[in-house]
This record gives structure tokens, sequence and C-alpha cells, in this order.
């Protein structure tokens, strides 16, 4: 069921019932401070886990970097909101830190975990510690307790879970949630360091039963510990699990990187003026080497540079002896303002390196004076797009409509700068555009999930060299409120004084045809879709209780009486209605007015008028044809739709000369075809046709016959059936013959011209004849247009052509017959052009109702935004008198609609 029909039958049930930037919050402020660490965490990422699953998913909200105290900042309300808090340390060149700088590099592009308890290095492992919802600290311990609840666990499954932690590691009450370093509780932190150790070496074998074993062996670990060993940062042994699930610790003294030494190479390394790297540095300072570990002293480093984004420079000669020198020479590419130089050595337990326990890197930055200059940031133009952003009414589930905004003039560079965008929030969509020669953003999609403020878009410039960020923050994303249509009572009123007013004198036998717009009677609140309209009774969609009058709405919202009233009538009356569909599957949310029509008065006696006789002649004649601007054909395939005209009158023939603008409208002026003349049949509808024509520079006389056979008021009034044929040099016998429908008035015509593809139904739906199996019938043609899901593997976008007849068949094989070729161009792309059942487009029968019906299906690679594409359909030799060729123009509007 279509919506239009659902809103048809909701409107029936309602009237039956009527009888940022880099880390560190600042924990100076007001709100809430939560903490992370084995020791303090500078740099992790805190981010709600939705799922509760104990990973860092694309999905999960990321509420902030932490500062140098292992903290983060939360409001009180972002707090109550957030309910699985946890915490993810990143490694250089990790996995984490890839998906990361995929998911916005502004914030995370050369960004990595430090624990403060080895400040000169970066965090060795990727892990994930988790806390319990309404606890401020995040730590291997609140983590522990947090496996051994489960997943959702009831309170009685966290007590039980803290219960079974306490005497594991022989604490009390509330302590797994408190700031144990702050607390100087020295044996419990050390307890964390070894958990962090063990877990990260553990991996997926850290279930609930081996994590109690590990933190088991690890108190044992720390009761049996020196003083002098629980003050040593460095003394970290690991509790390894076995495959048969047992856990056994090995001792180990954890690799560390001297500080005296970082601070050395950092005080040395200073600012290139040149892309040619050859750096010489000493890699020890006061008789210490860099990488220090009591198990090993045969240390290998490894040496690489990367940019910030994690691309690594290839092609560099680089050696690094521990206590000795760093070398490293060659050209630095990509171009880049900034790099890091990465230093790594492997933690092992031994000097026979028996175990390892992960590795160990030292990065610095390492800068280069580029003589480009970044690009900068209008402030003004910021402002304007934040106030945009802003505008937007971001609602978990809700899809945004129509939100694009220019961003290209946001930057300023003399170099061709690409852009970028980028958001935190998970099914929210940002494509960049090109639109009359601007770059645009345009946001769609819907958010996943309900998000606290402090979410963020980002743009991003590059200039070849440099990139620079804005990025924008976005209040808190709220549950879809509940979906409804308003009914502005005042448009209202103003709407039924204007329909008593325009239609005051209505009478039997007089003809009205009357629009009015209703677009500020109906509001869609909080739900996503076009509004479709409806105009009717109860039982009938498009008529009123007075007999004769009908209403139609169409998709832009214009109310259209029209008819001729046949019997006086008092108190008439039809009702209007919106409706939207709130996202779920046969369902529409709608309100209905009442509108009352003027009484409609007795006919005069008069005698009426003589009904006026079709002729071809003495009126301008608009109609449809297929080829080039130049009025030649292509031979290539991209023919285009045109209005055409032609005019028989005082035995002189008058033609419009085409031009760019007939691609959607006709030209009301006709130029007289010099020589060309006619001859009349006595009732008007033949004409014999004398053309003088010129083609590959002979001149002859083409001989035409113009045979009107009907007028056709079920396709439109102004509407007649014309067969153009071509006649034999002695004008007596038919060599070629073609259905047309010539329009008198053109705005008719144009209507075929000007489709959207955004269109509803009745804006892309038109009347033609078909051949049926009980003979030729009035029928339908549709057209759509829309933009395919990103999974779908046959097009990015696809376009329709629909034959329907009401109660009889039209099936692929029967257009088959009538139909040899589709094409679909906008005048330089083709997307098909060849014979029936070719590879470029499909056809598809389909049934409702025991009736059949056929569709042409073209995928495509692409569609362009406000171009006009021209859908043309060539008859076959018996499909000739049959059928009008199909030809049509659907502007692309950037939306689709195929309802």
């Amino acid at each position: 069921m279509n919506k239009v029909s659902l809103l048809a039958a909701s409107v029936a049930i309602a009237l039956a019932g009527c009888g940022g930037s880099d880390g560190g919050s600042n924990a100076g402020n007001s709100g809430v401070v939560i903490t992370g660490f084995d020791g303090y965490f500078k740099d992790a990422v805190v981010f709600e886990d939705l799922n509760n699953n104990g990973k860092l998913d694309s999905s999960d909200p990321i509420i902030d970097l932490t500062n140098e105290k292992g903290q983060v900042q939360l409001t009180n309300k972002q707090y109550s909101a957030e309910k699985n808090l946890a915490i993810q340390t990143i490694v250089p060149g990790g996995e984490v830190q890839a998906a990361l700088i995929a998911r916005d590099p502004n914030r995370f592009a050369g960004t990595y975990t430090v624990d403060m308890d080895n400040p000169t290095q970066a965090m060795a492992h990727e892990v994930v510690f988790r806390t319990l919802p309404g606890e401020k600290v995040i730590s291997p311990l609140t983590d522990l307790v947090v496996i051994q609840a489960g997943a959702n666990p009831t309170e009685a499954a966290i007590q039980e879970a803290k219960a079974k932690v306490n005497e594991t590691l022989g604490i009390e009450g509330n302590t797994a949630f408190t700031d144990v370093i702050a607390a100087n509780n020295k044996a419990l932190h050390k307890t964390a360091q070894i958990l962090t150790e063990s877990k990260a070496q553990a991996k997926d074998n850290y279930s609930a039963e081996t994590s109690l074993a590990i933190a088991d062996k690890a108190a044992e670990v720390v009761q049996k510990a020196k003083p002098e060993d629980l003050a040593d940062e460095n003394f970290k042994p690991v509790v390894e699990v076995n495959n048969s699930g047992t856990v056994d610790v090995v001792t180990n003294s954890k690799l560390f990187a001297n500080e005296t030494v970082v601070n050395a190479i950092k005080a040395e390394l200073k600012p290139l003026e040149s892309h040619t790297l050859n750096i010489n540095l000493s890699l020890a300072a006061e008789e210490l080497s860099l990488f220090k570990d009591q198990d090993n002293s045969d240390i290998e480093i490894a040496v690489k540079v990367v940019t910030l984004d994690g691309v690594e420079v290839t092609g560099l000669t680089a050696t690094a002896v521990n206590g000795g020198e760093l070398t490293i020479s060659g050209e630095l590419t990509p171009v880049r303002p900034t790099y890091q130089i990465k230093l790594t050595a492997t933690d092992y337990n031994s000097e026979t390196k028996d175990k390892s326990f992960g590795s160990v890197t030292t990065a610095f930055d390492l800068q280069v004076n580029v003589e480009n200059p970044a690009p900068t940031i209008d402030q003004e133009v910021a402002e304007t797009i934040e106030e945009w952003i802003e505008s937007i009414e971001l609602f978990q589930g809700v899809e945004v409509q129509n939100e694009q905004y220019r961003i290209d003039n946001l930057f300023s560079d003399n170099d061709e700068l690409t852009f970028d965008a980028y958001t935190s929030v998970e099914g929210l969509v940002l494509t960049l555009v090109k639109s009359a020669g601007q770059t645009e953003l345009k946001i769609t999609g819907k958010p996943a999930y309900v998000y606290a403020d402090g979410q963020t878009i980002t743009i991003s410039a590059f200039d070849g060299v440099n990139t620079v960020y804005q990025t924008f923050e976005l209040d808190d994303i709220e549950k879809q409120p509940e979906a409804s249509i308003e009914i502005d009572r005042e448009d209202l009123a103003e709407l039924q004084s204007a329909i008593k007013s325009q239609l005051a004198d209505l009478k039997v036998g007089e003809a009205v045809d009357a629009d009015f717009n209703i677009t500020e009677v109906f509001e869609a609140q909080h739900t996503s879709g076009v509004i479709e309209y409806y105009a009717g009774t109860e039982d009938d969609e498009y008529v009123t209780t007075v007999p004769g009058l009908k209403v139609n709405v169409d998709t832009n919202g214009t109310l259209t009486i029209s008819g001729t009233p046949t019997s006086a009538t008092k108190g008439g009356s039809f009702v209007i209605a919106a409706g939207v569909n709130p996202d779920a599957e046969d369902a529409v949310i709608s309100e209905y007015v009442t509108i009352t029509l003027p009484n409609v008065q007795p006919e005069d006696e008069v005698t009426p008028p003589p009904s006026e006789t079709t002729s071809l002649e003495g009126k301008t004649w608009f109609f449809t044809e297929y080829g080039l601007v130049d009025g030649s054909d292509s031979e290539k395939g991209n023919d285009q739709i045109w209005c055409d005209s032609i005019k028989f009158d005082g035995k002189k023939v008058f033609t419009s000369v085409r031009e760019a603008k007939n691609l959607t409208s006709c030209s009301e002026e006709v130029k007289e075809w010099e020589g060309a003349t006619y001859t009349v049949s006595e009732d008007g509808t033949t004409i014999d046709a004398s053309l003088p024509m010129t083609e590959n520079g002979e001149t002859f006389v083409a001989k035409m016959r113009y045979e009107l056979t009907r007028s056709e008021s079920d396709i439109t009034k102004s509407a007649a059936t014309v067969y153009m044929q071509e006649m034999d040099d002695a004008g007596l016998n038919v060599t070629h013959s073609q259905r047309y429908t010539f329009f008198s008035d053109r705005v008719d015509l144009e209507k075929r011209l000007n489709v959207q593809s955004d269109a509803g139904w009745d804006g892309r739906v038109f009347s033609m004849y078909l051949p049926t199996n009980s003979g030729l019938k009035l029928g339908t043609v549709s057209l759509s247009m829309e933009e395919n899901d990103p999974s779908h593997s046959d097009g990015a976008f696809d376009a329709d052509i629909t034959f329907d007849v009401p109660g009889e068949d039209f099936t692929c094989e029967m257009a088959k017959e009538v139909f040899r070729s589709f094409t679909l161009t906008n005048g330089e792309n083709v997307y098909a052009s060849s014979d029936f059942g070719s590879s470029d487009f499909e056809c598809h029968t389909s049934e409702e109702n025991e009736v059949y019906y056929s569709t042409i299906d073209f995928d495509l690679p692409s569609l362009v935004k406000n171009d006009v594409y021209s859908f043309l359909g060539k008859t076959t030799e018996s499909g000739r008198t049959q059928v009008e060729q199909i030809k049509f123009n659907m502007e692309w509007t950037g939306v689709g609609n195929d309802d």
C-alpha cells in the first residue's frame, strides 16, 4: 500500500470515528569529573559503551580525551545521560588509533595515550576498562567488577560482583571505585598496573572466571612484594592465562624510556628548513641510554617516521643504537609540516628473550618550516555555518531533510583546496556536493542514538601540504518526539474565507477552476518524509458533495477546485487532510478538516452555445519531439525531448524555431515556413502539407499528412490524437505513420517537460493509451528517480518508467510488442540507447490485485542535481500507430520519490 492510499484510509477511519581540539578537560569547572587510571591515563578516550561489550565501536559516543590527571569534565546533564562509561587507550600506529583518525582526524591525528606512571613513552597496549553506571572512576579495578556483574546486571548481580572482587583483593566497601593513586594506596595501584598488563596479554581470554583468577594472583604478588617494588613503576609482573585456563605469574620489569634522554632528544630536534632529512642524534645522555629494561640489556630499536594521520614515510634510511646514535636520511614524503619519529623497542622478560610483553614507543614531533602557508578560516563564515547547524533539529531516528549549505568560502588559500567533513554522530551522513561551482555540505541520515551535547561536525581543508579544521559542537540529541500534524486555525479560517469569496457565484452549468494553497494549514512535527495531501469525501478521493465539482491537491499543497456543478446544492462540502509517514511500515499520521462550499444556484434558463468542433486549422498546436536543439537527430543516442509547435492558417504553415528553453517550455511565437502550403479536409481534421526541406545539402519537398482522429479530454481538455504520416512523392500513399498527442494549450504539454524527481505520484503520472488483450485502453505512464541504498549492487541511482492500465494487464511482453528501445539522457551522459531487453535497462512485470503492470528499470551510476533528464521510448513498426512514443523530461532535484 502506498502512502497516498494510506492517507486516504486514515482519513476514512478518522471520519468514521467522528460521528574540539586536543584532549584535556578542565577539571576546575562545575560538573562531574571522571578519572581513569592504572597510572593516570593522558589522552585516553572516555566513551559511552552503548552495547556494554567492552569495545570502542564506531557507534559509541566519544565524550572526551583525558588530561594529564586522567580526567574529563562532564556537565551534570551529560553525566546523568551516560549509562556505561568506559576508557580506551590509544597506541601509536595501532588499530584503534587508525579507526579514530578515520572518524575525526582533527581530534585524533598524532594522538596517543600516555600512562603518567611512565610519562616519557606511549601506552604499550590498546585496552578498554569499564565502570558501573553512576561511578566516577574507571580503572582495571572497576573493570574487574563490571566483568563479574555481566551484561545488563541487576542490582543484586552488582552487589555480588563487588563482594567477589572485594574478597579476592582483600578490600572492603566501594574501594575499587575510588582513586587509589590520590589515596596513595600503593598496593592497589600496583594491583591495577598488573591487571592492565595481564588483560592486554590475555586479550579475549580475559573472562569473568580468568580475570578473577588473575586478580587473585595479582593480590598475592602485591602482598609478597617489597616496598621498593611497590614504589617502582616499572615492576610489573604479568599473570598469564594458559591453554588449560589456569594462570601463572611471569616476573617482568617494564621496559621504559629514560626521561633525561627523551628531554635531551627533544632539545636537539630542531625544525627543519626543507623536507630533505639528515638527522644524527645521540640516544644517550648523562651515561643513560634511551631505553632501559632490568630484564634485558640487548635492546633493539625500530625507527619509523609517520605523518600525524599515521601514513608511514617510506624510502628513508635509518639506524638506531640504544645508547648510541640515531641516524635518519632521505626525503620526507608526503609533504607535511609535522611528522612523528617513533622509536620502538620490545619488552622482554629475560636476556634470552623468552617472552615478550608488548612494545614501548617514544615519539618525537618533527617540524618542517614549509613556505606554503596553511589555509585560513573566515570567522564570519564560520559563524553563519554554526548558525545553520544549530538551526537543524536533531532527534534520534528522525531523518534530516533538505539541509545543504555552502562551505568552500569557510577557508581561504592561494592553492586549490580539497574539502572533507566528519561527524561523531552515528547515522548522520555528511556529503560534499558541487553546486554551481561551489562546494556545499549536505547533511542527511538520522542519528542512531541519543547523545549528550558535545558531539561534533568537523570540516577540513587540505592545500596539498597543510590541513586546517573547523569543528562545530552540537547540542544534545534527544529521543524522537511523538510525530504529529498540527492545524493552524488562523490559516484554516483564511482558506475557508478565500474559497467562499472566489466561488461565491457557483451555478449549475457554469465551470469553475480555482487554486488555493493549503500548506500553511498543516504542519508536520517531529517526523521525516514529505507531507502527503488528500482532498475528497469520506468514501472517495477527488470528489465533493456537490455533483460535478471535484477537488485535488498536488504535492506542492495546491488545492484545485474544478468542474461544472450539475445540480443546485446547499451546504456542499469536502475534507482536506495532510499525512506523513512516521518511519513505520504501513503507518501514517494525519489530520483532516472540513471545508464548506458556497451554495450552488440553479441554472439560468438560456440556450447553451453550440459546442466547438475540433479542427487542426487556425490554432497553434504543441507537441513533444526528440532530437538535438538544432532540430537534428543524434547519432550518439543523446536525443532529448523538446516542445515543438505548428500552425496551419490561411494555407500557410507556421512552426516554432527550437531553442534551449524548449527543453522545459513551449514557445508561443511561430514563424512562417517559407514555401510550405497545405490543403485541408472539409471537416478540418486532415491536412496534407508540402514542406520544403534541406538535408545533406539537397533540397526537396516532403509530403506530410496530419490526421486528427479524436479529441482526448480523458488526457486533458486541450489534447487530441494526431497521426503524423509521411507520404510518397505523389502524396497518395502513407509510407510512415506515428501517433502523437497534440495540445492546443501549451501549459498542458509543459507539465510533461517539467516533472520533478521529488514530486508526488500525481505529479509524475500521465494518461496514455496502451494496447491490452481487450483493445486499446486508457492507462497511465509514471516516472520516477531515486538514490539507491549504499548497499545496492546495481547502481547508485535508479530510474523507472511504469505502465499500468486499470483492470487490464500490460506486461513486459506486451510492452516489447510496441516499444523497441528506451533511452535516458541529460544530453551529455546516455544511460541506455539500445534495443528492448538489452543490458542497459530491465523490464519487470509485477502483479497487484491479480492485474499485471510493467516497469522499465534503469540502473544509473550517477545523477547530476538540477540537470534535466529525458525519458525516450521509441516504438516498434507495429507500435507506431498504437501508442505515442514515451517523451518526458524530469529534473533531478537531488531527492527522489518512487511512491
